[in-house]
């Protein structure tokens, strides 16, 4: 059984193939890193018109509400903060597998980050696969001086493990 570790140095992340039985370190590559910006998933949000609700409405609702209560929110700090995101930038591998992101407000401020802490993230929690050529392309280093900023204004969400939980070196 073998898994992979990542392990990051700026925009580089160098993959590790582990060999569970024996323990052995195998180098698989070094990716770098690509941000992209994107506002998919983001814009106003449309209210529905104020009908009375159907009874199947209602009882969606409950059911929502009560699976709500029962399974944990994937991100928990930022569940509420997802509506105000206008723009996302978007920390991706060479494949365009999401690896982190940070959502920003109207006035520019990052207000959502992920996977960090408790909370796996939107982006990063997803099936997504972005095609590079699609998208805006950002300064690595940018990101990272934005991602820096976001953890050291969050350090209870942050914690004391990498926010990406990979290792540096």
């Amino acid at each position: 059984m073998n898994a992979e570790i990542l392990l990051r140095k700026g925009p580089i992340v160098k993959r590790w193939l582990v060999h569970l039985g024996s323990g052995e370190l195998s180098p698989i590559k070094w990716s770098p890193m690509t941000v992209i910006e994107t506002t998919l998933a983001t814009g106003p949000r449309v209210s529905s018109p104020p009908n009375p609700p159907r009874l199947s409405e209602v009882a969606w609702f409950c059911v929502a509400r009560l699976l709500k209560l029962v399974l944990p929110a994937a991100n928990p700090d930022f569940e509420r903060a997802y509506e105000n995101v206008l723009r996302w930038w978007v920390d991706i591998d060479a494949a365009g597998v999401p690896q982190r992101e940070l959502g920003f407000d109207a006035s520019g401020k990052a207000i959502v980050a992920g996977p960090i802490g408790e909370n796996r993230g939107f982006w990063t929690d997803s099936n997504m696969v972005f095609d590079i050529a699609k998208y805006k392309a950002l300064s690595s280093d940018e990101f990272e001086l934005a991602w820096s900023a976001f953890v050291a204004s969050h350090p209870a969400i942050a914690g004391e493990d990498e926010p990406n939980k990979t290792a540096n070196f």
